[in-house]
């Protein structure tokens, strides 16, 4: 990796807030609490995309990037996609680890023969139930926001086509996220604002491990590390945390379109790739 300059912390800096300003988005497309509000097809398309960019980023710009600079040795390359696979694998365990058990408090249910049947709960307990998944959901964002922080910090460290590719990316998968994470607010009881206020809070967090690794990781033998960490966290995001709610599709139509957008995903970084530094 090239050391760290001026324009190498504006850059990168501009990109982490660039990110953290996403969690803005969602106020202009949800008017209410209730999730169904966005039409969910519209969600679907949109993480087709996603996934679409995610996995063509990483077999055709990070992988083939970081075995230029690997100059021939593989242990640090497989080290690297390995660790990114793991840190990205703990957040999502560290975000839905409460999920199964609060919800259950929160709304809860029997399941017999296939059929869920509703038990109403005590009103104050339901309440303070949400007000839990709210917080413990900020905690996680936080924390994937900083993983996604080391990733622009890193790829900026690389170039800056890769750091920009590396937000493009970010920001497009971000988007579904950050409107999920919105209305889970809502529902535990934020105001709209105060739901605004706490997805900016939690997003600082990306700027602060943009600035760690600027700060700290500036060896350009770290490069054959790092950015297969890069490579692996967005592999990672794609095909677990993305794909499986895709898969679910049971519409021919609506799968073909999302098979359609998935490719366009891949010839969007493709080409993006493809031009010149």
């Amino acid at each position: 990796m090239r050391p760290c300059n001026i324009t190498t912390l504006l850059l990168a800096s501009i990109s982490s807030i660039l990110t953290g300003i996403c969690g803005v988005f969602p106020v202009l497309l949800i008017r209410s609490s209730d999730r169904a509000a966005f039409d969910a097809k519209i969600l679907n398309r949109w993480l087709s995309f996603a996934t679409g960019s995610l996995v063509g980023d990483v077999f055709l710009h990070l992988l083939p990037e970081a075995w230029l600079h690997s100059e021939g040795c593989s242990l640090p390359w497989g080290v690297g996609l390995i660790s990114g696979i793991a840190v990205f694998l703990c957040v999502e365990k560290i975000s839905s680890l409460y999920d199964a058990d609060v919800r259950a408090q929160s709304n809860p249910s029997v399941q017999y023969n296939d059929h869920v049947l509703q038990t109403k709960p005590h009103h104050s307990d339901s309440f303070n139930c949400s007000q839990i998944i709210g917080y413990l959901n900020l905690a996680a964002n936080a924390t994937d926001n900083f993983t996604h922080g080391l990733s622009i910090g890193v790829s900026y460290l690389t170039s800056n086509k890769c750091g920009l590719l590396t937000t493009s990316c970010i920001l497009i998968h971000e988007v579904p996220h950050e409107i999920a994470d919105f209305v889970i607010l809502l529902r535990s009881g934020f105001s709209r604002w105060a739901a605004v206020k706490a997805q900016l809070l939690t997003a600082s967090t990306c700027l602060v491990g943009t600035l760690s690794v600027l700060l700290i990781s500036s060896d350009s033998k770290d490069a054959p590390t790092v950015l297969p960490f890069t490579a692996g966290g967005f592999l990672y995001i794609a095909l677990v945390s993305l794909l499986p709610s895709l898969i679910r599709e049971k519409c021919p139509k609506e799968s073909s379109i999302q098979l359609l957008l998935m490719s366009l995903g891949v010839g969007t970084m493709h080409v993006l790739s493809s031009l010149p530094a």
